[in-house]
């Protein structure tokens, strides 16, 4: 067996190791909402970091790329997962593995105090933890060193680019910003304002659950792969490569529910549509989380949002809600 193929078959099962972890945050955002205690949880998330951290830093990766990287008859993707191992090998051999499970633990205590914040509208709460996240993350930043600036070093574990990450991203918004001035500004100044008051009612939240559902399914979300449940705030999450499941809130003035419902469901049609040859590397994911809120976004704004896509489902909507 040569060195990719080897380094394939030892990535898959670090695949499985983050489909795991992936499972127990699943589980806490959509079952554990109301614990009063998070810290069993937290100590399992950062024992599989542990693991994941301790293996992919092994010798044998560094040795196994090392033989790869000399190999000519690669194929695209063969070139691409080798790619994306060194890139994860090089991150993980610079972080220690006291902060990596350090960060991940605290990670989940967050989103115990962040919510509960949210619930009382106090968010002194939720700042003692928020002040060490962000203290641990630039602890990360400064171990990665990968560019000048901590928050470029950042930006690129999420935005992967050959720029430097904060220069190519800020010409985007400066291109932008005028635009949307003016744009507001115009909003603002407009005496046309519509009626919303209808979308102000109260609307059963067990309808609005499965109308979003309804639609989902039109939108060619195969629920013999994944499924939808209810949650503070959505997310959408992969278990597996034929397991994509999405969460949405009904406890917003409506639509939000229906715009949530699509808005994930475009994060999982791009994991559901990924090549099966694909299945259980590093490339069985999104390729940056930028590509990723794209693909989310169209379906959200530009079906959702469209006034063919609320003719359509019109008198779908009265069904559920004939008031």
């Amino acid at each position: 067996m040569n060195a990719i193929k080897e380094l394939r078959e030892y990535f898959e099962e670090i695949q499985h190791l983050n489909y795991i972890q992936a499972l127990l945050g699943w589980d806490q955002e959509v079952n554990m909402q109301n614990y009063k205690s998070l810290e069993g949880r937290s100590k399992q998330v950062a024992l599989m970091e542990k693991l994941v951290h301790r293996r992919i830093t092994s010798k044998k990766v560094g040795s196994l790329i090392n033989q790869a990287q000399k190999l000519d008859n690669l194929n695209i993707i063969e070139r691409a997962m080798l790619r994306e191992i060194t890139r994860e090998y090089n991150h993980a051999i610079k972080l220690p593995e006291k902060l990596v499970t350090e960060i991940a633990e605290t990670s989940i205590l967050a989103s115990k105090e962040w919510r509960e914040a949210r619930q009382k509208s106090d968010f002194s709460i939720f700042q003692k933890i928020l002040e060490k996240t962000v203290e641990l993350q630039i602890e990360k930043a400064e171990k990665l060193e990968t560019h000048p600036d901590l928050y470029s070093t950042l930006i690129d574990l999420y935005e992967p680019s050959n720029d430097p990450p904060y220069d190519w991203i800020a010409n985007i918004f400066n291109s932008i910003k005028p635009k949307l001035i003016a744009f507001v500004k115009m909003l603002n100044s407009s005496t046309d304002i519509p009626d919303d008051s209808v979308l102000k009612k109260n609307y059963d939240p067990d309808k609005q659950f499965k109308l979003s559902s309804e639609i989902m399914k039109k939108l060619n979300f195969d629920f013999g792969y994944g499924r939808q449940d209810k949650v503070t705030h959505p997310f959408t999450t992969k278990l597996a490569p034929l397991d994509t499941r999405i969460t949405t809130r009904t406890t917003e003035p409506f639509p939000d529910c229906i715009t949530s419902t699509i808005h994930e469901c475009g994060h999982a049609l791009y994991e559901m549509g990924i090549r099966k040859e694909l299945h259980d590397t590093l490339l069985c994911s999104g390729t940056s989380f930028g590509i990723h809120e794209s693909q989310s976004r169209m379906w959200e704004n530009f079906v959702g949002r469209s006034k063919e896509f609320w003719i359509y489902w019109y008198p779908t909507f009265q069904k559920y809600f004939p008031n």
